[in-house]
């Protein structure tokens, strides 16, 4: 703390002497005197007119509860102020908000409600910025204040109207911002929800509806080529050279299932040697077939079964799909799924199939699966242009299944005329 001289100077603790722009106050004991000596020092009934102008915003400025606030004020120009004197006020000066004079800052007489809340730029002083930041703004803030800054004997003031309003989501309290975000997202879901639900059932009705239209579709079409274009039943047997190491044929090559561990077989070109594959010895380029196989399995078997490309991938793991050249339908986990691309196809059956015919029409260029008990549609597949390229039977076995192909009924014996 400084003490004054008689000849208004203030002497600092550490001995160097500050000329004041006036006659220091003298020392009181009384903070009622003190008050009062304050006041009359501001209250001069009439000052010299100032050499330069105290600027505030044209605007009402605008805080919100529990942040800072800056409330702009400037010299016009832009002289050097940290000689000078400036007070922040709103009514009543001796109870005045901030006070500046000559280098240090006086809270004899602060509003105790901004104590320890106000601070006066020291570095914006120098170019004329006697501008006031209130630290955590209160409600009770809000109002008129005055910016006066007196040089000697001229002083010069501006006005600056601070409006401060709530926050939703005060700083001090956290837990408020979380239940306020929780509730809205809660509200917002309550209403997002149902329109979801609705959307998605429309838009699943729409695709069954395409779907069924494009089954009942290609029953019709293979009614009629079933009544005027005649199929024929074929003999399917398994190649062995395009076996899997772990799949297991019978001896006549009609049953296939996979094993605990690897055959010692030749590695040669047309065998697959990761994916557990087997293709059938026929195969077809033109013309309409049908073979049927038996799905037996235990429940949880995994297999797939339909047609593939000569020329379809045997080394490496294999993308089951008609961008590879496979068309076909499988069961695993529990679900019956066209192998459709990009994504598998679940088929909603009615029950659950012991035979399965696989019916190959390469005119139509169409491969077709049916339950071979009732000729019901399971699955349509478009084969595309085949350029003269060999269809063959496929298969696929993994855990817990064996497919057997079913032989076609021998011809009926004609007895002879003797």
């Amino acid at each position: 703390m400084a003490a004054c001289t008689p000849a208004g100077r203030a002497v600092k603790a550490d001995g160097k002497v500050l000329v004041s722009s006036r006659p220091c106050l003298p020392r009181v004991t009384s903070a009622l005197a003190r008050a009062v000596i304050f006041s009359c020092a501001f209250l001069v009934p009439e000052l010299e007119g100032a050499q330069f102008r105290v600027l505030g915003p044209d605007q009402p400025v605008t805080a919100v509860v529990g942040e800072d606030v800056v409330l702009p004020c400037r010299l016009s120009p832009r002289l050097n102020a940290e000689n000078m004197e400036v007070l922040w006020f709103q009514s009543i000066i001796s109870n005045h908000i901030h006070y500046y004079r000559s280098g240090w800052d006086d809270y004899s007489f602060q509003n105790p409600q901004y104590r320890g809340r106000t601070e006066l730029s020291k570095e914006g002083l120098s170019v004329g910025n006697v501008s006031l930041r209130i630290l955590s703004t209160r409600l009770s803030d809000e109002g008129q204040y005055r910016c006066r800054v007196q040089d000697g004997d001229s002083y010069e003031e501006a006005s600056v109207e601070l409006q401060v309003a709530d926050s939703i989501f005060p700083k001090d309290y956290p837990w408020k911002v979380a239940f306020f975000v929780t509730l809205a997202a809660c509200f917002a879901s309550l209403v997002a929800f149902p329109l979801f639900i609705s959307r998605l059932r429309a838009q699943q009705a729409t695709e069954i509806g395409k779907r069924d239209a494009e089954i009942q579709k290609h029953v019709s079409e293979l009614r009629w080529r079933n009544a005027f274009v005649p199929v024929e039943e074929v003999h399917v047997t398994l190649d062995a050279d395009t076996a899997h190491p772990e799949l297991i044929l019978s001896d006549g090559g009609k049953s296939v299932r996979c094993g605990d561990t690897r055959q010692e077989v030749p590695d040669n070109p047309e065998r697959y040697d990761t994916d557990p594959c087997v293709l059938g010895q026929e195969g077809f380029t033109s013309g309409r077939y049908f073979w049927d196989v038996d799905v037996g399995m235990e429940e949880g078997g995994f297999w797939e079964l339909g047609v593939a490309k000569e020329s379809t991938k045997r080394k490496g793991e294999i993308d089951r799909d008609p961008r590879n050249g496979i068309w076909g339908i499988g069961h695993m986990k529990g679900e019956y799924r066209a192998l459709t691309s990009p994504y598998h196809t679940l088929l909603s059956l009615t029950k659950r199939p012991r035979t399965i015919r696989v019916s190959l029409d390469t005119e139509a260029q169409k491969v077709a699966f049916f339950y071979a008990d009732n000729q019901d549609l399971l699955y349509t597949f478009p084969l595309g242009p085949l350029s003269g390229e060999r269809i063959r039977p496929w298969f696929w076995v993994y855990v817990s299944a064996q497919l057997t192909l079913k032989s076609p009924p021998s011809p009926p014996r004609v007895p002879s005329e003797e």
